[in-house]
C-alpha cells in the first residue's frame, strides 16, 4: 500500500502540477495549496484548469511568493507561505534546500519553487529525509538562465517532489516610467511598486563619459552596466543596467555620478515574472538612419532561448524626441518633455532563438540627426 501511494503521490504531482503550477508561480501573489485531494484526469488539461484547482484544494491562503537565499543549505519557512523563489548562485557547487520548518501537522501541505539556475551546480539536491523525487532524480535542466519549477506535496514531514524544467509562463513588461532632467550628480525616476521577484530594467543616460558609481532601487544595489554607448553627441554615454528577481520592492531608482552631468536622466521598467539577462546585450551609435520603419537598431543579439524578452532604448541627439517603437515592438516609457537627448523604451519577445535587434522608428528626424540604441536580452 505505501509503494502504490508513493506511486499515486508522484503521478499527481507530475501530471496535475505541471499544469496547474503554470498558473499559480507567474502570479505576484501565489496561492498555496493545502489539503489536497487529487482531481480526476479529466480536470488536468485545457479549460478544465479551473476545475482542477478547485477540486485539488480544500483551504486556500493567499500571499506573495518569498525569495530564499542560496547556500550550502537554504532554510524553508513553511508557515504562511506557499511559494518561493531561488537563483542559485555562481559561488555554489553545492545547493541542499533544508526540510521545511512550520509544517502544517496533520494535513497535506503544497509548497512550490521557482529556481533559476546559475553558473554553479544545476538546481539543488534536497535532504533525502523530507525530499523524494520521482524516479529517484531531481531533473533540473543545468543550463544558465534556465527557469526550474518544483512542485512538492507534503504530509507527515516528507515531500513527495517533481520538476518542470525550464518551465517559463508568459513573460510581460510593464512601463515603469522615464525621470525628470537632472544637472546635479543624481538623476532619478518614482515608478509604481515594483514587486519581489521582478526584474528592473533601467538605462541611464548622462553627458558625462564616466559611468554612474552607483544605481540604486530601495534596498537593491544594481550590479554594473550590462552593455553601453559612449562618445555620444560629444561626451554623452547611455547605460542599461539590470537587477534579477529583486528581494525587495522598488519604487524609485537613482542614479549616482562622482561629478554632476549637465544633463543625465533615468528611465525603468519591469518584468513582474522576473528573468536573467541573456548575453551581454548590443548598441551602436547612428548618423541619419533614416525615416523608414524600424530604422533605429541597436544590432543583432541572439537569444539562448526561444521566448526571451528583447527590452531597448533609444534617444536622440538634437531636436524634439520623435521617436516610436520598431516593427514588432511595444513601447512602454518615454520621457515626458520630448527633449533632446531624452529616452524611450520597448520590449517584445524573441519568437526564436535567430538573431534579433531592439529597433525604433523615427519618421520625423530620423534622416537628419544621430541616435544611440541599446538591446538587452532577458531569460
Amino acid at each position: 500500500m505505501g509503494e502504490q501511494r508513493h506511486a499515486m503521490g508522484y503521478a499527481t504531482v507530475t501530471n496535475v502540477l505541471a499544469v496547474v503550477l503554470g498558473i499559480l508561480i507567474a502570479e505576484s501573489t501565489i496561492v498555496p495549496l493545502a489539503k489536497a485531494q487529487a482531481p480526476p484526469p479529466s480536470t488536468t488539461r485545457g479549460a478544465a484548469v479551473t476545475t482542477a484547482i478547485n477540486n485539488f484544494t480544500s483551504q486556500n491562503t493567499t500571499g506573495p511568493s518569498v525569495a530564499l537565499t542560496d547556500g550550502a543549505t537554504i532554510p524553508v519557512n513553511a508557515q504562511g507561505v506557499g511559494a518561493y523563489t531561488l537563483t542559485v548562485s555562481t559561488a555554489q557547487n553545492g545547493h541542499s534546500l533544508a526540510c521545511p520548518t512550520n509544517l502544517i501537522t496533520g494535513t497535506r501541505q503544497w509548497l512550490f519553487f521557482k529556481v533559476t539556475e546559475g553558473t554553479g551546480a544545476p538546481g539543488f539536491t534536497g535532504a533525502t529525509s523530507c525530499y523524494q523525487w520521482a524516479n529517484g532524480t531531481v531533473g533540473f535542466t543545468g543550463t544558465v538562465g534556465a527557469v526550474d519549477t518544483v512542485a512538492c506535496s507534503f504530509e507527515g514531514g516528507v515531500g513527495l517532489c517533481s520538476v518542470v524544467p525550464n518551465f517559463l509562463p508568459a513573460k510581460t513588461v510593464v512601463a515603469g516610467g522615464v525621470g525628470a532632467v537632472s544637472s546635479t550628480t543624481t538623476a532619478s525616476v518614482t515608478v509604481t511598486s515594483i514587486p519581489i521577484g521582478s526584474t528592473v530594467l533601467c538605462a541611464v543616460i548622462g553627458n558625462a563619459a564616466t559611468a554612474p558609481t552607483s544605481v540604486v532601487g530601495g534596498s537593491v544595489t544594481f550590479p554594473a552596466a550590462i552593455t553601453s554607448l559612449s562618445s555620444f553627441a560629444g561626451t554623452g554615454s547611455i547605460r542599461i543596467y539590470a537587477a534579477s528577481n529583486i528581494t525587495s520592492a522598488i519604487t524609485s531608482v537613482t542614479a549616482t555620478w562622482a561629478s554632476a552631468p549637465s544633463f543625465a536622466q533615468i528611465g525603468c521598467d519591469s518584468i513582474p515574472s522576473g528573468g536573467v539577462v541573456d548575453g551581454s546585450g548590443a548598441g551602436q551609435l547612428q548618423t541619419n538612419p533614416g525615416t523608414s520603419a524600424s530604422a533605429l537598431s541597436s544590432g543583432n543579439m541572439t537569444p539562448s532561448f526561444s521566448g526571451d524578452v528583447v527590452w531597448g532604448v533609444s534617444t536622440i541627439a538634437s531636436g524634439a524626441l520623435s521617436i516610436t517603437a520598431g516593427t514588432g515592438f511595444t513601447r512602454l516609457s518615454q520621457d515626458a518633455a520630448a527633449t533632446a537627448w531624452g529616452m524611450t523604451t520597448e520590449w517584445r519577445v524573441s519568437p526564436g532563438t535567430a538573431s534579433i535587434p531592439a529597433t525604433f522608428t523615427d519618421a520625423t528626424n530620423g534622416g537628419t540627426v544621430s541616435y544611440a540604441t541599446l538591446g538587452v536580452l532577458v531569460h
